[in-house]
């Protein structure tokens, strides 16, 4: 499963891409840092998060796209 996060900084939206797994050992879960990125809009953070979330899916196969 994946999470965003939205951090507001002052002039900057702080976006941050988390996956988060089930962990056996621990029994419960982690959460792992993907990747981070500053925005000065919302929307922009927005558009950048849905391009990434395309991207790991498309390489982890669990995306097909067809005529595009």
């Amino acid at each position: 499963m994946y999470v965003a996060k939205f951090d507001k900084d002052k002039v900057l939206w702080k976006v941050t891409l988390f996956e988060k797994r089930w962990s056996e050992l621990m029994l419960s879960n982690e959460i792992y840092e993907i990747k981070s990125k500053s925005f000065f809009f919302h929307a922009s953070g927005y558009r950048w998060l849905n391009k990434e979330m395309a991207r790991i899916m498309f390489e982890q196969h669990k995306l097909e796209i067809i005529n595009g």
